[in-house]
């Protein structure tokens, strides 16, 4: 499905784009989706997988009016999903009581995808199988473009910020986000989220602000990176239930922030979703969160902070915009998502350097169609 992709001369954005047209039939996209939805709206539907890419598969499905999942079914799982509260049966069960199911393979890792092709030859499976690239691109590419009527005006957009990028990865990265848009194309992806070595330098002064600390993961990663040695970690963490599941070390210099990161302190409503990654800031939310800034949070505070990290599902935009005092005055590194919305990946770039103009930006990308980080160092 990945397309090789030519050496581009980056010094012109129009030619890019003119070349990238060039090389792509032209297809419907909204007609495979709407073709995907219905072979999955035709009879009992089972996810499998109810680790994190089947309850992504299963949020977005929802929100595309597919209410009819029934089961997960899972090679290491068993009982009910806790996230969804949907049963969790085993391959053999999915065999042997569901051969009329269409079964969507919630993994996209190669390595357990490929283990999950060779179960299914193997139980001898006759229902329907669809593979996790044969939906999962469609849905987030057309969730994201949902508010957007004219590509042309958007593509743009993304070319005023084309020269704010410091090198050529960086400018590659925002014309394989182009590609993921146009063509449903995913994009290459690399490791070392948050942390790439090309770019971040770490020392033993580090106060790190970890916006979107979830279940501490990140967090684990920075110790890691740090050799446990820096000043201070502050997660900011709106869902206890998510942050409980973190156990620090007793003596690690770490507090967690039952808020969420916004312009201002103020409560904001959330729709929840079975997998935290979809969840949106809604007026009709069914969930009160409540929310800080980073220049009020911190101007009561010891501390000032050296990296901060955002990924909290679309509201980048209002907390850098609640950080504005301490981006100017002390500009501390920056990786902030830019996946959550289509504008954030022009307009965080130009909020950043209008706050400080001695900032230089990068993007690198960590998944196939997610995890595209702007880095301001």
């Amino acid at each position: 499905m990945i397309n090789d992709r030519n050496t581009f001369k980056f010094g012109n954005f129009a030619e890019n784009i003119a070349k990238i047209m060039q090389e792509h039939p032209v297809c419907d996209h909204q007609s495979i989706l709407e073709n995907v939805l219905a072979k999955i709206k035709e009879g009992p539907c089972v996810i499998w997988g109810s680790g994190s890419g089947g309850h992504d598969l299963h949020s977005y499905l929802q929100k595309f009016g597919i209410h009819q999942i029934e089961l997960f079914c899972d090679t290491y799982k068993r009982g009910t999903d806790q996230a969804t509260g949907i049963a969790i049966i085993s391959p053999e069960e999915l065999a042997e009581k569901y051969k009329d199911a269409t079964v969507i393979i919630g993994v996209g890792n190669p390595h357990f995808y490929d283990e999950i092709c060779t179960k299914i030859t193997e139980l001898n499976f006759t229902g329907a199988v669809m593979a996790y690239h044969e939906v999962m691109p469609f849905l987030f590419v057309s969730d994201l473009l949902k508010n957007t009527t004219d590509m042309t005006v958007l593509i743009e957009k993304y070319g005023r910020v084309w020269d704010y990028f410091v090198d050529d990865a960086s400018r590659q990265v925002l014309l394989d986000w182009i590609r993921l848009l146009l063509f449903y194309e995913p994009k290459p992806s690399s490791s070392t989220q948050y942390f790439d070595p090309e770019i971040i330098n770490l020392n033993d002064k580090e106060v790190f602000v970890d916006g979107g600390f979830y279940t501490g993961d990140t967090t684990e990663i920075f110790i890691h990176k740090t050799g446990g040695h820096f000043k201070h970690i502050f997660g900011f963490e709106p869902d206890i239930s998510n942050s409980a599941l973190y156990k620090p070390d007793e003596n690690t210099n770490i507090t967690i922030v039952s808020k969420g990161l916004w312009s201002c302190d103020d409560v904001l409503f959330f729709k929840q979703s079975s997998h935290p990654s979809t969840n949106e800031i809604s007026s009709d939310g069914n969930i009160a969160v409540p929310a800080t800034s980073i220049d009020n949070f911190f101007e009561k505070n010891a501390y000032t902070p050296t990296f901060i990290k955002m990924d909290i599902e679309g509201a980048e935009k209002q907390a850098l915009l609640g950080a504005e005092k301490t981006i100017k005055k002390y500009k501390p590194k920056l990786a902030i998502c830019v996946y959550h919305k289509v504008e954030d990946m022009y307009e965080l770039p130009e909020l950043i350097r209008g706050m400080n103009t001695d900032y230089k930006l990068y993007l690198r990308n960590y998944h196939e169609y997610t995890e595209t980080v702007l880095y301001a160092i």
